[in-house]
């Protein structure tokens, strides 16, 4: 596979993140909140997903030697935004105080779950 879906998810992950610095400096939240709310989980969401996406990719870079398809990179992408998604419920729950190690082991095997099911669904 060529290198050119790995320098998307870069070019994504730069920009994504560069942005995300910005509104953090930048971005007066309590004159407008749902919009600065918005913009940074958007910016945040990108950000880990495509860095996770990339890592999961190069992982199984390495696993495969090599003989990589696209079916493994496209679960790399679907792996990285679920852990993202996780990621982002975890600091959620934390910042709402209803993080506790149930809830939190409760929503990472609720997300594996799920990739178990599309992953036994994308391969039959």
């Amino acid at each position: 596979m060529k290198k050119g879906p790995f320098f998307i998810l870069w070019i994504i992950f730069l920009t994504s993140s560069l942005s995300a610095t910005l509104l953090l400096f930048y971005l007066d939240p309590e004159s407008n909140f749902p919009v600065a709310f918005t913009a940074m989980g958007t910016a945040a969401f990108l950000s880990i997903a495509s860095f996770f996406s990339m890592a999961f990719y190069a992982f199984k870079k390495i696993y495969y030697r090599g003989e990589i398809h696209p079916g493994v990179f496209y679960a790399s992408i679907r792996q990285g935004i679920l852990f993202s998604l996780v990621a982002i419920g975890l600091v959620s729950f934390h910042s709402l105080g209803l993080l506790t190690l149930r809830t939190g082991g409760l929503l990472v095997f609720i997300a594996l779950l799920i990739e178990l099911m599309l992953e036994s669904v994308s391969s039959s």
